[in-house]
């Protein structure tokens, strides 16, 4: 496998020597926020988008019960979680069954100074505790041991898996100066060496003015071979589109539009986003409001949905994050949540007149949910067609 890997590195390296830069051949659809915003809700059926959904259920010992439950990676053969007030990582695999605590929170070489980010790299079958604050790299075997770590001399900003193989890395602009104006750099996993870069957002020589209107927001979300990539500014929101080695611009969200007095600088506190079905999935905190929109990549149409669940009619599905080879999932759901809605449906009109796609899955589900409060927070995953 290694000497595979080897002869990758030496093809992509002789590809690469040139330092060719893909242009960015579109300038995207550009949209000021206040379209984004105060959208009204329409009623959306989860059948719509996905063919079926499962409930992931995390065995709950005395070692791993979780009273604030983090969601850090989901994949075939298992899972990663945390707890939110120890920063303790855990693993589980898929039926739920407990594998190991991941490292530990703390300063010792070993451990990690922050809930570290979770990268999942299949073909050489590791596992990447990234850890900002301790400016380092955790790896561990699937079989939970710890193997090795990475010294980060200048650490990213934003990372993700790449081709299933290396790290795509994003910097701030001061490093972005310190690193000849490169962004976007592709780094093999074990050495962090540098492979190829994929964007020069700035020349080296323009660095000091590009410092200027300071980045506030870096994030990486990804659809199988295809990653997006996330910039904010004080100005606006840039959502790229990394595919076979490109980068183009695919959204751009004005945040200084008609009404500056309204959505000014510190307006949006906080932006997310993520790939869903063929939407990308908004998330705007504008002030002390919520506000959630979907963007239809081909249509180029904005809306906002709840998303109801008639393949059970279990809890509503808002989508949280993509699942390694295909699906998405969603937030931890309480076991008295699932009580609670069901009273709560009761009096829903659109509830009551929706038929669920597979009756028996319902009748189980509503019959094992009071035999289960002792079980620690459910995810429920949709199924990749």
């Amino acid at each position: 496998m290694r000497k595979y890997k080897v002869i990758i590195l030496i093809t992509l390296t002789v590809f690469v020597s040139c330092r060719q830069m893909p242009k960015q051949e579109s300038s995207g659809d550009n949209i000021d926020v206040s379209h984004f915003l105060n959208l009204e809700q329409e009623i959306r059926r989860l059948s719509e988008f996905v063919p079926d959904i499962e409930y992931f259920r995390p065995l709950a010992t005395a070692g791993s019960y979780f009273q604030l439950m983090g969601i850090s990676y989901i994949g075939p053969d298992f899972v990663i979680l945390y707890e939110k007030r120890t920063c303790q990582l855990y693993a589980y695999k898929r039926d739920g069954q407990f594998i190991a605590k991941l490292g530990a929170y703390g300063n010792a070489p070993l451990e990690y100074r922050t809930i570290p980010e979770v990268f999942v790299f299949q073909n050489i079958e590791e596992i990447h505790l990234f850890d900002e604050r301790g400016r380092k790299i955790l790896r561990y075997s699937f079989d939970m041991e710890f193997i090795g770590s990475i010294k980060l001399e200048i650490v990213p900003k934003a990372m993700a898996v790449y081709n299933n193989d290396y790290y795509i890395c994003s910097y701030r602009n001061d490093n972005i100066r310190s690193l000849g104006g490169l962004d976007l750099i592709i780094r093999d996993p074990v050495s962090f060496n540098d492979i190829n870069a994929l964007w020069e957002p700035v020349s080296f020589e323009e660095a000091t003015d590009y410092d200027k209107d300071l980045l506030r927001t870096y994030k990486f979300f990804s659809n199988r071979d295809t990653l997006f990539f996330v910039k904010q500014t004080s100005n606006e929101i840039v959502i790229y589109r990394i595919f076979e080695g490109e980068v183009t611009r695919l959204l751009v969200i004005n945040l200084k539009g008609d009404q500056e007095d309204i959505y000014d600088e510190d307006s949006i506190v906080q932006f997310g986003a993520m790939y869903f079905a063929g939407y990308l999935r908004l998330f705007f905190q504008a002030g002390r409001e919520i506000h959630y929109a979907y963007y239809n990549i081909s249509s180029k149409t904005i809306s906002n949905f709840r998303i109801v669940n008639d393949i059970d009619k279990g809890p509503d599905f808002f989508p949280m994050g993509s699942c390694e080879g295909g699906g998405y999932h969603g937030d931890d759901l309480k076991i008295p949540y699932f009580i609670d809605f069901w009273k709560y449906g009761e009096s829903d009109n659109y509830y009551n007149q929706i038929q669920s796609k597979y009756p028996e899955r319902e009748k189980w589900l509503k019959e094992i949910i009071p035999n289960s409060l002792e079980d620690n927070p459910w995810i429920m995953i949709t199924l990749s067609e």
